[in-house]
């Protein structure tokens, strides 16, 4: 009777050895359910600052205006566009702002912009786009010392359609050209008043002939007056 016992505890043991390690496996398998793996992250190899040059279709230093994301569709994962300011250029793009995407999780190798941060942008482009990863060797602006050093100075961006002013067409400056035949007018009087005496100098040239007629009249009198005594002694 002891031995059937014995029996009896050690199946109830067993019983529940079986029920707990069931429980478990059963806890685990919603776990599984309900939480499942993380996706592996983006793994890739840092370029050489001439690979990433080289791969690149535009490369500037860009300034984040904004952060806009895009919710993912049954056609095509989630991502972020991102509004830039450019500082200078080295590479592909004159413009004064641009628009770059990036997917939105790192997973996905998307690159975290962060909105009034300075970034040293290698994009590459698909369809016209201009799209940066984590792989594209983007790093932020304080970041960048090595890469700056070698890329130099870089060229400041003019938008061109803020230099042309709509509805304003300017006029070509006129040649130098020589006056046409008997000249304009107010070059004609030019030269005349440049050449001719003043009103003052007329008048007193004027006033000197007058004297010079007056002073012969006297002495052609003078002398008709003498003739005529003469003729009269005589």
């Amino acid at each position: 009777m002891h031995h059937a016992f014995t029996s009896r505890r050690a199946v109830r043991r067993t019983l529940r050895a079986a029920v707990a390690a069931l429980g478990s496996g059963l806890a685990l398998a919603a776990a599984g359910v309900l939480d499942p793996a993380p996706a592996q992250a983006c793994s890739c190899l840092q370029s050489t600052l001439p690979d990433a040059y080289a791969a690149a279709v535009a490369v500037f230093e860009g300034h984040v205006l904004e952060v806009q994301s895009v919710e993912p569709t049954a056609s095509q994962p989630g991502y972020r566009n991102v509004r830039m300011q450019v500082v200078r250029s080295w590479k592909g793009t004159e413009s004064e702002e641009v628009v770059v995407t990036t997917p939105t999780d790192s997973a996905g190798c998307g690159y975290a912009f962060s909105a009034e941060q300075s970034y040293l942008v290698y994009a590459g482009g698909q369809g016209g786009g201009l799209q940066v990863t984590l792989c594209s060797r983007t790093q932020p602006i304080a970041q960048a010392a090595e890469d700056l050093k070698t890329l130099g100075m870089g060229a400041t961006p003019v938008d061109p359609k803020k230099q042309e002013s709509p509805g304003v067409v300017a006029k070509p400056a006129a040649p130098d050209e020589p006056p046409a035949r008997g000249g304009c007018a107010g070059c004609s009087l030019g030269a005349a008043a440049a050449g001719a005496p003043g009103s003052a100098g007329l008048l007193a040239l004027f006033g000197l002939f007058r004297v010079r007629y007056r002073l012969r009249r006297a002495a052609w009198r003078s002398g008709d007056d003498l003739d005529q005594t003469e003729h009269t002694g005589a």
